[in-house]
């Protein structure tokens, strides 16, 4: 996936400058960009929205106007305050009524950060044998094929259409003894003028997101078939009484690591995820400011959820130790739970 910034997004942010030293002198800055602002919203309405309703938006635009005098800056000022209103308004309202993107942030919390709990479960369990297997025996066509099975078996299936046709599953490029599980991805597909704001490098973003949620959750996954599966064989160490400490200390660690793991689940969804979710929500129902703040909303957002969930440093913004050490311990977990399974049982 590029992370070029092309589209929607790219002709918001460089087709049009703004120029400070050429403002006039009884124009403020502040002042200055809402006009500007005021201006590149209706052309981004007009040319790249395909806003069949641009004629009414300009009529109430005109009515704005009112009477300005020669040298009523205030009068000016409500004039360029009321156009503001109506031009970001008919934004907005293009981009949630019209374009539906609350759905798609929601698709994306639900998919690609795993909010869809039994769907997600649904999925990991059909794809399980196959992810096993060495990467280049995998065909994507096979990975669509189950993806669409998990959607009609889980609550997915009640999405809207319009969702569901634009998730995807694939594969990323592997190199020589990757397994599917290295590889396998979600991606969720958007048009313009969507991806004004789910711009190629948020979607980078969500695909770093997802990779991480995956492996937690295919951890926690394996970790519960592996106590299941220790619980159930139970009879085989009564009949080997010398071997009961160490089948003591071996369930003692897995609870453990059970514990750590959905510890982990719990902190990127609850304390990460939800509350981000949250003030984003909060900034959208409000409906306030233009699409310039609609999109750094977005970024704060998503940018939030990268730092905290892959444990990234608050001033560099790089993996810090912690991370490198949480991925050692996945990697611990998963050899100690291959090496259970290899223990034969009595059921």
């Amino acid at each position: 996936m590029s992370t070029e910034r092309d589209g929607g997004l790219k002709l918001w942010e460089e087709k049009y400058r703004f120029q400070k030293d050429m403002l006039p002198l009884f124009v403020g800055e502040a002042f200055g960009r809402k006009i500007f602002s005021t201006g590149k919203s209706l052309n981004f309405v007009r040319y790249n929205c395909q806003d069949s309703d641009w004629v009414v938006t300009r009529e109430k635009l005109n009515d704005t106007g009112g009477n300005l005098k020669y040298s009523d800056i205030a009068g000016l000022e409500r004039s360029i305050d009321a156009a503001y209103s109506i031009a970001s308004r008919r934004l907005f309202d293009i981009f949630f009524e019209k374009h539906g993107l609350l759905d798609h942030l929601l698709a994306l919390k639900n998919y690609l950060l795993l909010g869809h709990g039994d769907f997600i479960d649904q999925l990991m369990d059909t794809l399980s044998p196959s992810l096993a297997r060495p990467a280049n025996t995998l065909y994507r066509h096979n990975l669509t094929a189950t993806l669409e099975a998990a959607i009609r078996s889980s609550s997915a299936q009640n999405d809207p259409p319009d969702v569901l046709r634009r998730i995807d599953a694939r594969m990323l490029e592997y190199s020589q003894g990757e397994i599917g599980w290295d590889v396998f991805t979600l991606e969720y597909k958007v048009d313009a003028p969507v991806d004004t704001v789910l711009d190629p490098e948020a979607m980078v973003k969500y695909l770093k997101l997802f990779n991480h949620l995956w492996k937690i959750k295919r951890i926690e996954s394996t970790l519960s078939q592996g106590w299941m599966r220790i619980a159930g064989g139970a009879r085989t160490f009564l009949r080997v009484p010398e071997l009961n400490f160490e089948w003591h200390q071996v369930r003692i660690v897995m609870a453990e690591m059970i514990h750590f793991i959905r510890q982990m689940e719990a902190y990127c969804q609850l304390e990460v995820i939800e509350c981000s979710w949250k003030v984003l929500l909060e900034f959208v129902q409000k409906k306030e400011g233009d699409l310039d703040a609609l999109i750094q909303a977005h970024r704060q957002f998503l940018d939030r959820m990268v730092k905290k969930v892959l444990l990234l440093s608050t001033k560099s913004g790089r993996e810090e130790n912690i991370l490198n050490q949480v991925k050692e311990v996945f990697s611990i977990i998963l050899q100690f739970r291959e090496a259970t399974a290899s223990v034969p049982l009595f059921q």
